[in-house]
């Protein structure tokens, strides 16, 4: 082969590099002298997260109407009841029939700075909390052999963080049937 034609094939592969890196360092660079552009970096905004409010449990139980569960004091009357996880309750006169009570209302932890410790701890703190209370504190509560008691409490970190740590117990009847009176003492 010749040696010129040798050069020439060398050459030319020895340009291909340096064209392809010329090419990609004008990319990199801004055109016509122009300043590079900077890149905004955004200041970290410190998030403040509010004092959580604890309720007052000691102001006594609601007067008759629609009241959200974390409302809810203790020694209620409920008209209607499907569920101890509900979001509202209707509240009503517990002189006259209804169909469960909420006896039993604590804030299972009051300090603020307390780490949610999850669902199975708050939990197991309603149910021992409604283990706790006895029956027989119940006004004539033998004239029912149904009744129930089942604990409620407040659901997941987010409600733990605003200070919604309320657990409390339902007395109601297994069969459905009505409450007649106030069993709360």
């Amino acid at each position: 082969m010749n040696f010129k034609v040798i050069w020439v094939v060398v050459t030319i592969l020895g340009l291909i590099p340096v064209v392809a890196l010329a090419a990609w360092l004008s990319l990199e660079k801004p055109e016509s002298g122009e300043a590079p552009e900077e890149q905004a970096i955004e200041e970290p905004v410190a998030v403040e997260v509010p004092e959580p409010v604890f309720p007052e449990l000691s102001a006594g139980s609601r007067p008759a109407g629609e009241w959200e569960w974390a409302e809810l004091r203790g020694g209620e009357c409920v008209g209607t009841f499907d569920s101890p996880f509900e979001e509202s309750y209707e509240i009503v006169n517990c002189e006259g029939q209804h169909a469960a009570e909420f006896v039993r209302a604590e804030v299972l932890d009051r300090d603020p700075d307390a780490e949610y410790p999850g669902h199975a701890w708050v939990r197991r703190e309603a149910a021992a909390l409604c283990e706790s209370w006895p029956l027989s504190e119940l006004n004539d509560g033998a004239r029912y052999d149904d009744l129930l008691v089942v604990p409620s409490y407040s659901l997941g970190e987010e409600s733990w963080v605003k200070g919604d740590r309320l657990a409390g117990c339902f007395v109601y009847r297994d069969g459905g049937g009505l409450i007649d009176g106030k069993l709360v003492k």
